[in-house]
């Protein structure tokens, strides 16, 4: 749908992340652009992981699993930008909203099971869309490897660090957002908590 076919990044600020102690957020769109949600695969590192892990090195590295939303903005008019726009842009990201967190413990194959999850995100109680989180870069463990690498990859090296909270892409299409509307997901693993989040009014 977005012609992405590696891992793009940005930095999730202190003041953009908020750990929800239920499954609801009211959420104000104050200072966001042209705001969308997208729901998405959220992990919280208890190491540090390193380039070229297989998947069984790489899961050790995680902690914790949720379901999150993320918002995500653009300052470019209609949503119409190239890729280093992106970069630019600080890749889109405005906040993000993690829900319960599940020990990764609680999967016998984290990188299977989440990758056939399956996501129906409602808003105003009607469904919009549907996604399985195997369209993220062939599953969320898999794009959290696929993102170390590349982030070992660039010149700058980037550090990961235990700690770090990580969000793996949008599963759905990322929908618009104005003051008022109501989104939730109906998710098909229980282990994971489903989601609401109300914008608040203007």
């Amino acid at each position: 749908m977005y012609g992405v076919y590696a891992p793009i990044w940005g930095t999730v600020w202190r003041h953009t992340l908020q750990l929800l102690d239920g499954t609801s957020v009211c959420a104000s769109l104050a200072g966001l652009s042209q705001p969308r949600l997208e729901p998405e695969v959220v992990f919280g590192l208890q190491a540090a992981p390193r380039p070229g892990m297989d998947i069984a090195a790489l899961v050790d590295c995680i902690e914790w699993v949720a379901h999150g939303f993320e918002i995500v903005h653009t300052h470019f008019a209609g949503w119409r930008f190239r890729r280093g726009d992106c970069f630019a842009d600080d890749a889109l990201h405005g906040r993000l909203y993690v829900g319960p967190r599940v020990p990764i413990g609680r999967f016998d194959d984290p990188a299977g099971e989440l990758r056939a999850m399956q996501v129906e995100l409602l808003r105003d109680g009607e469904l919009v869309d549907r996604g399985q989180a195997s369209i993220v870069l062939d599953g969320p463990v898999d794009a959290l490897r696929q993102w170390v690498d590349a982030m070992h990859a660039q010149p700058q090296h980037w550090p990961i660090r235990a700690g770090d909270v990580v969000t793996t892409g949008t599963i759905t299409d990322a929908w618009p957002m104005v003051p008022g509307m109501r989104f939730e997901t109906r998710l098909s693993d229980p282990r994971l908590a489903a989601l609401t989040l109300e914008c608040a009014p203007s």
